[in-house]
């Protein structure tokens, strides 16, 4: 635990992340997010002599609610970077990104927040160390659907036979991971412009 904060005594410590860098613009990664079951922490940048600059206490009870859930999500920053988004009742919108595995650490946050909210919080997921499997099978889709168009492009050639491709079903549905609307062909895989989650519609 930070030496910068003190736990109260109706508070657990979920998460410390060093490396995290405030804000939508380019910049270095020295900052510290902390998640405790009851607020938010930033610890900012290391001032003169290793001490620390600032620490702001941003409680989970303020967080702003859509249909129940607290305004936790991935989005993109202006520099196109993923970002932890946190919004909160009095109008603060904060972006927290991480230096390493950046888009995993932003999902087990998202899950670990939203559970606290509904009192489902799972302690395991503390220790969670299992590599993100969303990319992989993101890179699987892709590779299956660059196959899929060259095999159209040469004329639907399959196996010796033309393969006619029929009208396209265009599908608008919610975002699985931040509920964002969107929308493509069925069958597709799409990302979502706010969280960069990829699906198949």
């Amino acid at each position: 635990m930070s030496q910068f904060y003190q736990l109260m005594p109706n508070e657990t410590l979920i998460f410390e992340e060093n490396n995290v860098h405030k804000g939508q613009n380019t910049g270095i990664y020295s900052d510290t997010l902390i998640l405790t079951t009851v607020n938010i922490v930033h610890i900012s940048s290391k001032g003169l002599f290793g001490r620390k600059a600032n620490v702001t206490v941003m409680p989970l009870k303020e967080m702003m609610k859509f249909e129940g859930k607290p305004q936790a999500l991935m989005r993109k920053t202006k520099n196109g970077t993923s970002a932890l988004y946190l919004r909160f009742i009095n109008g603060n919108e904060e972006y927290f990104s991480f230096k390493t595995g950046n888009r995993r650490i932003i999902k087990k946050w998202v899950r670990v927040i939203n559970d606290l909210e509904q009192g489902q919080f799972d302690p395991s997921v503390m220790n969670d160390t299992t590599p993100d499997a969303d990319s992989l099978a993101g890179l699987v889709q892709q590779a299956t659907d660059m196959v899929d168009e060259f095999k159209d492009s040469l004329g639907g050639i399959v196996g010796g036979s033309f393969k006619k491709k029929g009208k396209p079903i265009i599908i608008t549905t919610k975002c699985s991971s931040c509920g964002a609307p969107i929308t493509g062909e069925k069958g597709q895989v799409v990302t979502c412009e706010y969280c960069d989650t990829k699906q198949t519609l």
